[in-house]
């Protein structure tokens, strides 16, 4: 990268990670020279991506809006799929971003240049396969964990010999007509929850959701926003900002049910959640319905109507065997009971494990990510955004940069923030690249699985999203949304190396160490109060 010019930056994903990377490195950066790659046809990422029936968000949408650009008109607490899409769309268009935008190219290689500081990155195009290739100086992978789906095709033995169509909810086929149909649902998280409710309202239908292990109900309040609730939200001032505000603080105060010390709490919250689910499932699935493990060692399903849909005579939940064989025409269980069907549907969540090694990354010395990680066991970075020996190569949703109860787009724009600072600072010092050094990235990540050793997540040997086969917790941080928004306040330089970096005159010295001091005399009232997120 030529240290007298503004560098050139590639977005991997136009979802609400890319739109908030490129709006954070336009207005807090100056970079205006950044180009999105998105492999969709549109912006939204995964809101654009799945289409199921009943497809909504589970995180209360003031707390699922850009910090920048809050919406005061949400219909309701917990958004559809189609209100979210519209929202993030519209904020790409009236940014200006889609000049910036480039459609229909997946990202298939990254190649790091040590002689220039630069990426060569290939594309194809999704329509014809036409290779296209780009040079950066950075790049911000905006992916996420959500955008490739967990097909569990290895435990469908048969699988490819089923007549019928089989899909992932996340790439949800609409030339299928399901009246009149027998489908199998297999799973029960949360897009199941959503998709089996939406699918039995026909009552032509037949729904048989196939599940091996039970969930964590909570109800849900899904009131409607009044006319003049959203008035406030638009007329006076702070009002939205506070709600949000409100919301964040609601939520991370459940944080402590995750710990081991969280007992009383986390037994408090089991109870509602099992008076809950008494309340709404049937007699005849109690026994298998409430969980033997601990409350939050499994994603927790705020409940769209899933207990009351399994009352409904056209529904049947399968839960005391699985599936032994797919067959031309349904599945053979376990047990020996054969079952007919005419579609299978996948509710089975994603490909958390992949992260960005779903493109082929060389870094410097044709160090390859995925071998990299291989060797530590599955995927880490420093600060869940840089890996050494992978110059200018930032992640937003990158591992361990999640909760399981918080807002993925307040951890999201957390991240952004301290990308964009180390980026400007990298300006600054007139640095070609910069990346973590191995021992400050070891041992932040050794600290990570130190805490989470400490959490129902460590504790629990629970099958989820949240570890990896051989038991490495790669998704989750450990501690609260507040802790992480003041983890990622203030970037380490001493913990990163800038290459070509020229050293600070005594003026920039002087505004370095007063920066530190009034960061030491404000900091508490910024984790204490929250200023603006």
């Amino acid at each position: 990268m030529s240290v007298n010019s503004y560098p050139q930056v590639c977005i991997i994903g136009c979802g609400a990670s890319g739109i908030s990377a490129a709006l954070r490195l336009r207005d807090h950066v100056g970079i205006k020279s950044f180009t999105i790659f998105e492999r969709n046809d549109g912006p939204g990422g995964v809101w654009l991506e799945n289409t199921y029936p009943g497809a909504a968000c589970d995180v209360p949408a003031q707390y699922y809006s850009s910090a920048n650009t809050l919406n005061p008109n949400w219909s309701s607490h917990y958004s559809g799929r189609n209100e979210i899409q519209a929202y993030w769309a519209k904020l790409h268009s009236e940014q200006g971003l889609d000049k910036h935008t480039r459609y229909r190219l997946e990202c298939k290689s990254a190649v790091w240049n040590d002689a220039t500081s630069q990426w060569t990155l290939t594309f194809s195009n999704v329509l014809n396969g036409e290779i296209v290739e780009f040079v950066a100086d950075i790049i911000i992978a905006g992916i996420g964990g959500f955008s490739l789906p967990n097909m569990q095709t290895k435990s469908l033995p048969g699988i490819g010999s089923f007549r019928g169509p089989v899909f992932h909810t996340a790439r949800w086929n609409h030339a299928v007509d399901l009246k009149g149909k027998r489908i199998g649902v297999i799973g029960n998280g949360c897009s199941a929850a959503q998709l089996v409710p939406a699918l039995s309202e026909d009552p032509s239908a037949r729904v048989i959701n196939f599940v091996r292990t039970p969930q964590w109900y909570m109800p849900r309040n899904n009131e409607p926003f009044s006319a003049w609730t959203k008035w406030c939200y638009r007329n006076v001032p702070f009002a939205n900002r506070l709600a949000r505000w409100k919301l964040l603080l609601m939520i991370d105060l459940i944080s402590p049910l995750f710990h081991k010390n969280g007992t009383k709490l986390r037994t408090k919250i089991e109870k509602i959640s099992t008076a809950h689910i008494k309340k709404h499932g049937p007699a005849k699935y109690l026994d298998f319905l409430i969980p033997k493990f601990p409350l939050g060692a499994k994603r927790i399903i705020y409940d769209p109507g899933y207990l009351d849909s399994l009352s409904r005579p056209n529904v049947e939940l399968v839960h005391n065997t699985q599936i032994g064989q797919v067959t031309e025409d349904g599945v053979i269980l376990k047990n020996g009971e054969e079952c007919k069907l005419d579609a299978i549907i996948l509710a089975t969540g994603f490909d958390t494990c992949t992260f960005l090694t779903s493109i082929d990354i060389k870094g410097r010395n044709g160090a390859d990510l995925k071998q990299v990680w291989d060797e530590v066991g599955g995927p880490e970075a420093y600060y869940c955004s840089l890996v050494p020996k992978f110059p200018n190569l930032y992640m937003l949703g990158g591992p361990n940069s999640a909760t399981g109860h918080q807002s993925v787009i307040f951890f999201m724009e957390c991240q952004a923030r301290w990308c964009c600072k180390v980026i400007k600072h990298m300006l600054q010092l007139k640095a070609s690249s910069v990346e973590p050094k191995p021992e400050a990235e070891k041992r932040f990540n050794e600290w990570v699985q130190k805490e989470l050793l400490d959490t129902v997540w460590g504790t629990e040997k629970t099958d989820s999203w949240y570890r990896m086969p051989n038991g490495k917790m790669h998704t989750l941080w450990p501690k609260s949304a507040l802790s992480f928004y003041w983890t990622m306040m203030f970037p380490k330089w001493a913990d990163m190396d800038f290459v070509g970096a020229r050293k600070p005159n005594s003026k920039t010295s002087i505004v370095l160490v007063w920066t530190a001091l009034v960061a030491a005399v404000f900091g508490g009232a910024v984790y204490r109060f929250g200023l603006r997120v």
